[in-house]
């Protein structure tokens, strides 16, 4: 069980990216629905923290699905009992392109 769920930078940034993306090509009811989505996601992350499929390149970073155009990529720190946010990822993106800071 996970006590603490921390936001970086650069989640913070790109999920504020990826609701003005949602503004623009979705209805204001719609980008709230994936706010809840997120927080949905988190309270079950939140209890089970490995839900998520493993990246492969780094042990404890995962990534699951939000919504079929939205990963959540995360790190879980199971000795501090702490998931840090990493990155929400387009999947529309070229996945090259794609840079995981470890924190």
């Amino acid at each position: 069980m996970v006590e603490k769920i921390t936001w970086s930078k650069e989640a913070t940034s790109a999920f504020f990216e990826v609701c003005s993306y949602l503004l623009d090509t979705w209805t204001l009811k719609e980008v709230e629905q994936f706010k809840v989505r997120v927080d949905e996601k988190l309270a079950i992350l939140k209890a089970n923290p490995r839900l998520g499929r493993n990246t492969g390149k780094h042990p404890n970073i995962h990534k699951t699905l939000l919504h079929k155009k939205v990963l959540l990529i995360y790190r879980y720190k199971p000795v501090k009992k702490e998931i840090v946010l990493l990155n929400f990822w387009n999947t529309q993106q070229d996945p090259s392109k794609l840079k995981i800071n470890k924190r």
